[in-house]
């Protein structure tokens, strides 16, 4: 018996007769239709609408459609594989564009692949033509302003915070110079007794008169903020001074304002004695008999704010009636003297010091006493075999002279040396 060759054998098998007979049939069906004089048309959509402008500080902001369709025709297999990536779309006109403004500008159409065995209907093109926003880009950073409105208990104040306090706009320059101010607006309604108040609020963009500027085409690195207000009790307070080196009953000292308006937590507010406030130091050391007026800056307790309109205290005083006398003293040493020799570049100094005109005229160096303080310097002492210093007095007056004050602050050079 003769054996079958391979291809009688291929043959023999169902599958291989049926994918035969498919390509074949496939073959045959596409040389009909690809010589066929079938035509036909199709809607390709979704092309892309490409802007040209020559001028490279113009660009486009926003436009009325960014994408277009159109009808082409030709051979039904080959029209059935086009797309929009086949075809471009241009927006242009016959001028240039080199000023800012909103253009209405012309569309057109052409083919953009190497498959081009087909015809576009430019009639069928939608849209014929597209409005385009175009100006130079401008951005700009404001400040927000808090206008949130609302009310508070009485003897209440709410301290508000914004969770952003800038904003960077961008957008046409045309548009965004229009801006003045960036303002978070509202009012909410009712009387406020919580201790705290949280609302998130968009950003209003406002012109120089207060209207508000509005368009698509700007926008912004943030949207809305979150406002935050801490509502606090108030408290009437009192103001004085710390006297430093004051004599025994100076004149008075007036200080205008002597009150002001706080607002605060309560438990920082529990903490201010005799509902008084000291606002900071009156060195008489730093003081002549003279007629004294300065200003004082208002420094409150962290965590307290001033509803006062007053940020600072004058504070007034009238000095001229004391006498001036300077006296030279001996400076003495408080190092031990078993243990350390202190050798002054000069062993006495003078000193000045103001007091009532039948006190000081008795003042005479034997009422006052200048002790060199070597406290800060012991343990480089302590180290060094020979040491040269400059070191504080400290000067003070006998009893009897309380209604006196020093005036200035004293220095002397020494040399010490261990024994």
């Amino acid at each position: 018996m003769k054996r079958k060759g391979f291809f009688s054998r291929l043959l023999s098998h169902d599958i291989v007769l049926l994918v035969i007979s498919f390509v074949i049939a496939f073959g045959v069906w596409f040389l009909i239709n690809t010589n066929s004089d079938t035509e036909g048309s199709i809607t390709v959509n979704d092309i892309p609408i490409n802007i040209d402008i020559e001028n490279d500080e113009l660009q486009v902001f926003g436009v009325s459609d960014d994408t277009a369709s159109v009808t082409v025709s030709g051979n039904r297999v080959m029209i059935g594989g086009i797309t929009a990536a086949d075809l471009s779309v241009s927006a242009g006109q016959d001028t240039a564009i080199d000023t800012a403004g909103e253009y209405t500008l012309d569309l057109s159409v052409k083919k953009a692949s190497v498959n081009t065995n087909y015809t576009i209907d430019t009639s069928s093109l939608s849209p014929a033509s597209i409005t385009a926003y175009i100006d130079r880009i401008r951005e700009a950073e404001f400040d927000i302003d808090n206008q949130i409105v609302f009310k508070v208990n009485d003897n209440h104040y709410a301290s508000v915070a914004l969770s952003d306090s800038s904003v960077i706009i961008s957008g046409p320059d045309t548009i965004v110079s229009t801006i003045a101010s960036v303002a978070v607006m509202g009012t909410i309604d009712g009387e406020q007794s919580a201790d705290t108040l949280t609302v998130r609020r968009n950003l209003t963009f406002l012109d120089s008169t207060g209207n508000e500027v509005s368009s698509p085409y700007i926008s912004s690195n943030i949207d809305d903020v979150t406002v935050t207000a801490n509502i606090y009790p108030v408290m009437d307070v009192n103001l004085k001074l710390n006297m430093l080196n004051a004599p025994d009953d100076p004149p008075s000292i007036k200080l205008s304002p002597s009150t002001i308006k706080i607002a605060g937590p309560q438990d920082t507010l529990d903490e201010i004695e005799d509902d008084t406030i000291t606002i900071g130091n009156f060195d008489y050391s730093t003081m002549t008999n003279t007629e004294v007026e300065l200003k004082m800056d208002i420094s409150l307790p962290t965590g307290l704010r001033n509803l006062s309109n007053d940020t600072s205290v004058t504070v007034a005083t009238d000095l001229s009636d004391y006498v001036k006398k300077s006296i030279t003293c001996k400076i003495s040493s408080n190092l031990n003297s078993s243990e350390y020799r202190s050798e002054f570049n000069a062993d006495k100094i003078e000193i000045t010091a103001y007091g009532p005109k039948d006190v000081i005229d008795t003042l005479s160096a034997s009422n006052i006493s200048v002790i060199a303080d070597f406290s800060a310097n012991m343990s480089e002492i302590a180290e060094a075999n020979t040491l040269s210093l400059s070191v504080p007095l400290t000067v003070t007056l006998t009893k009897s002279y309380t209604s006196c004050w020093i005036y200035g602050s004293y220095t002397a050079d020494v040399t010490v040396s261990k024994k």
